[in-house]
């Protein structure tokens, strides 16, 4: 009888250990599934809150059973069955919850997924720019003091990164694709792709707190952006994107301009920080390394001659 309470024990341990292990992987990537819960699955989020505070209720009843069961030197068989039970119990909600966790994040980055492969199908220049813009925007998150990184989430930055140009697949391609100069009016339109991929991202409640940051990546430092807003009302997040737009659109090639060198590019840089652009980013922007920006370049899907990084 010894022998059996000792394995039915065991199994329970293992049990619980098992949805520790599992616990851990849900809170790893709790940022992502409470968002993506929250604005579009609140149900799945009442239910995941549910599900927390039973177990909790739960395993404070079951451990306080069986602590005064041992204290009192009690364990007895049906102990050792319900210690078995309430850990395999344990286990099933708590991979239940992963799986719950895991479905609707990869809900939301299907969501995101979605829209950047549409952009793609209608313009491969559009699509990588935007790869471009988020994975510049990583390496200047990864350099920001730490003051102003502990308020921003690098998740949301990227995601941002990657939809800022989401507008433009209503923009006419006769515009996106013009060699010569654009007229007051199709530069009104091309504008007009920031009211447009608010337009499209807005039904998304799960977009709702990236929305500014897009809205205002166009917006300048001296007030003279698309909204006309005053420098210490734009977000961070906005100045952010508008450094690592500026310099993605300047070096990389369009059809009605010619590809700068990084030389180049940080010389522009320079003379439009305090103006159009913050320069506290523009000047964390120029000191990433030359071989850090080349894999950036890469990574975005755009061929790269290294001398262009040294020209």
């Amino acid at each position: 009888m010894e022998y059996i309470n000792s394995t039915l024990i065991t199994l329970g341990m293992v049990f619980i250990f098992l949805g520790l292990v599992d616990s851990v992987k849900i809170l790893k990537d709790f940022e992502n599934f409470y968002k993506a819960a929250k604005y579009s699955y609140k149900t799945g989020l009442i239910t995941f809150s549910a599900m927390l505070l039973f177990l909790f209720l739960y395993v404070t009843h079951f451990s306080y059973i069986i602590l005064k069961e041992v204290i009192n030197n009690e364990f007895t068989h049906v102990s050792s069955m319900l210690f078995f039970m309430d850990g395999f119990f344990i286990y099933t909600i708590i991979f239940l919850l992963k799986n719950l966790s895991s479905s609707l994040n990869s809900f939301y980055m299907q969501t995101i997924s979605s829209l950047i492969r549409a952009v793609k199908l209608r313009d491969k220049y559009t699509s990588n720019h935007s790869e471009h813009v988020a994975n510049l925007v990583k390496a200047i998150f990864e350099d920001l003091p730490g003051e102003l990184k502990k308020n921003l989430s690098k998740n949301e930055l990227v995601e941002a990164a990657l939809l800022h140009d989401i507008g433009k697949i209503i923009t006419p391609l006769t515009i996106l694709n013009k060699k010569s100069e654009l007229s007051v009016e199709e530069y009104e339109q091309i504008k007009k792709h920031v009211s447009d991929g608010i337009y499209i991202l807005e039904p998304f409640e799960v977009f709702h707190k990236i929305i500014p940051w897009i809205k205002y990546h166009h917006e300048r430092i001296d007030g003279q952006g698309y909204y006309k807003l005053e420098k210490n009302k734009i977000p961070l997040e906005s100045k952010i994107i508008a450094v690592a737009d500026t310099y993605s659109a300047l070096t990389t090639s369009r059809i009605y301009q010619r590809k700068r060198s990084h030389r180049e590019a940080v010389e522009v840089l320079k003379a439009v920080s305090g103006t159009q652009l913050d320069s506290g980013i523009v000047e964390i922007l120029i000191k990433i390394e030359n071989e850090k920006m080349e894999k950036i370049f890469v990574k975005s899907g755009f061929n790269v001659n290294s001398k262009i990084l040294v020209e």
